[in-house]
């Protein structure tokens, strides 16, 4: 009797390992599935990923070869300013040597020499301000203009004369202007030397005009590579901002695969919980 009971029990036991090793087969089965439909996401999403990496890097390369460009025309466009800063800093000084005395002095002039008169009608010219009808004469062989020495007085008149040529807005020079400059830079005596020996510390005036001509032919090769870096740099801005927006959809793609990725580890492990626990029920039938 004891041995038909033990039989029995050992029936009832073996019934319940076969409904415990179906429902863990069944488990295992399910963690199977949820683990096969993790992997094809994880495999989308890293395709996703890539082609986000492909374009954020697209994105980079394009930034960074613009920015390139746009150091590239701001270095131009200062070492062109920079060419003409010498001689803009050599007419501040002239200009600084000449005191209100020496202004004066020449105010009181009735016939002041010839190249102080043309150095002045270059101030005027400069200055926009009205010149009398132009005569010409000869000078060494050349013909020069000859200076309107009435207009030169009024402007010196000014007790801000001085001040208004070191705070001059070199920026407004126009072509004409320049090209009107042209005859007086042409003749054999205008130059600081020349005007030095006529004129004392005032010879300062040549070189500020000379230096006024040579900025604006600097100024007007830069403008056009200051105006275009302008327009540059906005494109930039535009592309760094898509570039971050790419890099932060990068971002949450990448999240979300190392999500994904991190779930689907745990289901393996899982699966493979379900299929320890499944064999060491098969090995307790087969035991029983």
């Amino acid at each position: 009797a004891g041995g038909l009971s033990k039989m029995d029990q050992a029936k009832r036991d073996v019934g319940t390992m076969r409904e415990e090793l179906a429902v863990k087969n069944a488990a295992l089965a399910a963690a199977g599935l949820e683990a096969a439909a993790l992997l094809a996401r994880i495999s989308e999403s890293t395709a996703a990923a890539e082609r986000e990496k492909a374009k954020v890097s697209a994105i980079v390369d394009a930034v960074t070869a613009q920015a390139a460009a746009i150091a590239a025309v701001k270095d131009g466009a200062a070492r062109d300013l920079a060419a003409a800063k010498p001689a803009l800093d050599a007419a501040l000084a002239a200009l600084a040597s000449i005191t209100p005395k020496d202004i004066s002095n020449l105010k009181a002039l009735k016939n002041p020499p010839d190249v102080v008169r043309r150095i002045f009608d270059c101030v005027l010219l400069l200055r926009r301000f009205p010149l009398g009808r132009a005569g010409w004469h000869s000078v060494k062989g050349a013909m020069v203009i000859e200076g309107d020495y009435e207009a030169a007085v009024r402007m010196m008149g000014d007790l801000t004369f001085l001040s208004s040529l070191v705070n001059f807005p070199k920026e407004a020079i126009t072509d004409e202007t320049v090209e009107l400059l042209q005859p007086y830079f042409a003749a054999p005596d205008f130059n600081y030397d020349s005007a030095k020996q006529a004129s004392g510390n005032v010879a300062g005036l040549c070189n500020w005009a000379s230096a006024m001509c040579t900025y604006h032919a600097v100024a007007k090769e830069v403008d056009p590579k200051i105006r275009a870096l302008v327009a540059a740099e906005a494109d930039l801005t535009a592309a760094e901002a898509a570039r971050a927006a790419a890099e932060a959809n990068l971002a949450a793609v990448t999240a979300t695969l190392d999500r994904m990725q991190a779930e689907f580890e745990a289901a393996v492990s899982h699966k493979h919980t379900l299929e320890g626990e499944a064999a060491a029920t098969e090995a307790r039938m087969d035991a029983a």
